[in-house]
């Protein structure tokens, strides 16, 4: 199926398939292992040595970052396969408890109900506009079906479901567009955080490229995280919708709607306001001049306007600025690739259109920016701000979440990726401008894929 993103009278089209492949044989040696006994002394026989049956091998997740090229095939399911073996390797008796805007997996739907087979309480949240454009017999509603049995044993306390919320599961308004996984216990680790721009399909595998960065072994943090699943399984504002958390002086994250109280200006810009262009001492920066890396899917509107001034301003400063994107507004374009001051910021759109269409089938979907130099008092700073927020309206007023984090060998990955992207944008076989046919009865879920990017 292609999903069409309409952009203020443009179209953007998003590939969309369920892909019922079974587990590959590279993936199932590492879920399980086989362990052979010993024939037995006393009796002889002929027959066939008898086996024991093959031992549970876990997988464990660890802190760090992990990243999806599509175009790489040995890199094109580094995320999928991260989180399907996480899944696989949940104790009998943890939860697991997700929220995606987008499902549609045969492969994690596999994963998920063979967890709550063997005892797992699974909780799924994703976007009602989403899940109904499946039907009623789509995967959504299968994982729904699937999660319901053998629940007559268990308390209302360990029951597994699968629900949905309206707009934004703790906002009045925007979409349900974040994406995070927690796992009580997996593997040989507990309290695991996973936060990925890449939903619970296939598609985020073969067609985007994509970010995650889990954090294991955090009892704060995982606590954080379930009372936001908690609240947004009551599918009404929170109180306050924004909040932060302080891991420790090196690492906070973040939950949006961008409503209440501490709501203040834009946070993208709020992080920019604290770079300096000069002076970046130590191994940060470039020539001792601050480095930003941007990889990010829309950035769009009004918001996308003061972004757009506020990296103008810093580039004309002397930052050392590179940007990976799959769509900016018109007027956005204007100012970064303004001739004024230093020139053009440099930038590097990431789409294939496959058909000429004009709607892209493969495209940059992180929502990632990197920091090496001056931020704030510190003079060699590596900073990431990453998560599920587009650099939009819409984005401010949906579910989101994300990461701050100083941390050098972090703040290397990601800029090494985005600038791996940069310099080898993937070939478009027909390049132009957004097509101009806008649908004339636009799908549930194409209206919301447009919200999601900026209008509707």
């Amino acid at each position: 199926m292609m999903l069409r993103l309409v952009i203020a009278g443009t179209a953007l089209a998003v590939a969309g398939s369920t892909l019922g492949a079974t587990t590959s044989g590279s993936e199932a040696a590492q879920a399980t292992s086989a362990v052979s006994a010993s024939a037995p002394t006393a009796v002889r026989s002929s027959a066939p040595t008898p086996r024991k049956p093959p031992k549970r091998t876990y997988y464990t997740p660890k802190t760090g970052a992990k990243f999806n090229f599509p175009l790489a095939a040995k890199e094109s399911r580094t995320i999928n396969k991260h989180i399907r073996l996480t899944i696989r390797s949940a104790r009998s008796g943890s939860f697991i408890r997700i929220i995606s805007w987008n499902y549609k997996s045969a492969l994690y739907q596999d994963a998920l109900l063979a967890a709550h087979d063997r005892g797992v309480t699974v909780r799924v949240l994703m976007s009602r506009a989403m899940a109904r454009q499946q039907g009623p017999t789509g995967p959504f509603a299968r994982l729904k079906k699937g999660l319901s049995r053998h629940q007559a044993k268990r308390p209302p306390a360990r029951r597994s479901w699968a629900r949905t919320c309206a707009a934004s599961c703790r906002g009045n308004s925007g979409i349900a567009h974040v994406k995070f996984y927690t796992f009580s216990n997996t593997g040989y680790t507990q309290n695991v955080v996973i936060v990925s721009s890449a939903n619970m399909t296939e598609v985020a595998a073969r067609n985007q490229w994509n970010d995650a960065f889990t954090v294991v072994d955090n009892q704060g943090l995982f606590n954080k995280y379930v009372d936001i699943f908690k609240e947004a399984t009551l599918d009404r504002r929170a109180h306050p919708p924004y909040q932060t958390y302080q891991v420790n002086k090196n690492l906070s994250t973040w939950f949006l709607p961008y409503l209440g109280p501490k709501a203040t200006g834009d946070p993208v810009v709020k992080v920019l306001d604290k770079v300096r262009c000069k002076g970046a001492t130590g191994r940060s920066g470039i020539g001792g001049r601050t480095a930003i890396r941007i990889g990010q899917t829309a950035i769009l509107d009004d918001r996308g306007v003061a972004i757009a001034r506020r990296l103008k301003q810093l580039y004309n400063s002397g930052c050392n600025i590179r940007i990976a994107y799959a769509v900016v507004g018109p007027n956005i374009k204007d100012i970064l690739r303004s001739g004024s001051g230093r020139g053009p910021i440099p930038m590097q759109q990431i789409v294939q259109d496959f058909d000429g269409d004009g709607n892209f089938d493969r495209y940059i979907h992180m929502k990632s920016m990197t920091i090496s130099g001056v931020y704030g008092k510190q003079t060699n700073a590596h900073m990431v701000y990453t998560g599920t927020q587009n650099w939009t309206a819409v984005g401010l007023v949906s579910d989101e979440a994300g990461f701050l984090m100083n941390n050098e060998t972090y703040e290397r990955q990601y800029a090494a990726t985005i600038n791996r992207i940069f310099n080898n944008p993937p070939p478009n076989p027909h390049p132009r401008p957004l097509a101009t046919i806008v649908p004339q009865k636009p799908t549930r879920a194409e209206h919301e894929l447009a919200v999601e990017l900026g209008r509707g």
